[in-house]
């Protein structure tokens, strides 16, 4: 599934758990669609934490490892069926 035009996570990604990612690098915010459609909203997370998790070779272990218990984080929408 494409991402929508105004979605924030904008990037697809190859991920059994994730579906798309977006970065706003001016206000270091990290958004992560997940495959069930929900979207979620990383605060604080630098430019080059985005860099090494948009060039992991796994998207989830790297998110696991680094993303999700190190930044806080905001459930911006779901999306369970579109």
């Amino acid at each position: 599934m494409r991402p929508r035009a105004n979605d924030p996570a904008n990037i697809p990604v190859e991920s059994s758990n994730i579906r798309a990612v977006g970065y706003e690098p001016t206000t270091k915010k990290l958004f992560v669609r997940f495959q069930n459609g929900t979207l979620y909203e990383y605060a604080d997370v630098p430019e080059q934490t985005f860099n090494e998790f948009n060039d992991a070779h796994s998207k989830g272990k790297y998110f696991s490892a680094s993303i999700r218990n190190n930044f806080t984080s905001t459930k911006i929408e779901e999306l369970l069926s579109e």
